[in-house]
């Protein structure tokens, strides 16, 4: 992590504590973006989290950081089977029951990456504090 970086939240998530990624939007609040994208935030950094719960063995590490009050990130890394690559992010069909969590992640953040492999997936969401919401 470069020195202009500073961490906001670094927890543990499992079941239990999803509830307490609800504060993501606090978080980015404090960090600078206006309520639309700290709402935003906050929906891709739950779906994220609930991701790493259901497919990783119930468990994952939120990782929240602000870079200079220029953009705020949020990483969600666990130790599960990795995603089957290359990795989706189209859109799943209106009947799928399933699906939607990278995808509407994607949709929602400025960039997102995603390393995945048989050790675990981190998938990592950047939002720009000085970006207008169209």
């Amino acid at each position: 992590m470069e020195a202009n970086h500073k961490i906001i939240a670094h927890r543990t998530i499992t079941a239990d504590e999803l509830s307490l990624v609800r504060v993501a939007q606090a978080m980015a609040l404090d960090a600078g973006l206006d309520n639309e994208r700290a709402h935003r935030f906050a929906l891709a950094v739950h779906e994220l989290a609930t991701n790493s719960i259901e497919h990783a063995r119930g468990s994952g590490e939120l990782t929240v950081v602000q870079d200079d009050r220029s953009m705020v990130y949020a990483e969600v890394a666990d130790h599960g089977p990795g995603i089957r690559e290359p990795v989706d992010l189209t859109a799943p069909s209106p009947d799928a029951l399933r699906g939607r969590g990278l995808w509407l992640s994607y949709q929602l953040s400025d960039r997102m990456f995603i390393e995945t492999g048989s050790n675990g997936t981190t998938v990592r969401v950047e939002f720009d504090s000085d970006h207008t919401v169209a």
